[in-house]
């Protein structure tokens, strides 16, 4: 999601392949596809806060919040992607390749 906020990169964190198949209603139903996503560790100000809501191509609201890096996997909130409830809390020094697919 294009944010508009400005933040620092400190590194990259993972590169995620994603192989799906859009099964919705929509105008891609039934499209293979293959995303490849960089994720990075970012720095922001100390004081900034964040609370955006947004529309997803479609029409879906989209919210983007700070969320506790320890309570992700036991959150009622589904979290995309889902590596991140339990890789979050193991973040190494190099950047870490990890392929899903559905």
């Amino acid at each position: 999601m294009e944010t508009g906020w400005k933040f620092e990169v400190a590194r990259l964190g993972y590169i995620h392949e994603n192989f799906f198949q859009v099964n919705r209603d929509s105008i891609f139903e039934g499209l293979t596809c293959h995303d490849l996503t960089f994720y990075y560790l970012m720095k922001w100000e100390p004081n900034f806060t964040l609370n955006d809501i947004n529309l997803t191509l479609d029409v879906l609201q989209e919210h983007l919040v700070w969320l506790d890096i320890d309570g992700l996997a036991n959150t009622d909130l589904v979290v995309y992607p889902e590596f991140f409830s339990q890789k979050l809390k193991q973040i190494s020094f190099t950047p870490k390749h990890i392929v899903t697919i559905k």
